[in-house]
């Protein structure tokens, strides 16, 4: 049997960490609308797409960080 190992997860646990406090502090400013999260995946989604490609690229041996 695996045992569960905190050290995986620990960026997972961050981000929600991060993602609550916000929801919690900005509650009457709108941050949890849904207007909002659509603004943040539309400003995150091509940075996303770059590092998933480069991380492919790096972990393959073929170091080019020309991005």
């Amino acid at each position: 049997m695996k045992r569960f190992n905190l050290r995986n997860y620990i960026t997972y646990i961050a981000f929600l960490v991060i993602f609550i406090f916000f929801a919690i502090v900005l509650h009457n400013k709108g941050f949890l609308t849904l207007a909002n999260l659509m603004n943040i995946a539309r400003q995150t989604t091509m940075i996303s797409v770059m590092a998933i490609g480069m991380t492919f690229v790096l972990s393959s041996g073929e170091i080019d960080l020309s991005i």
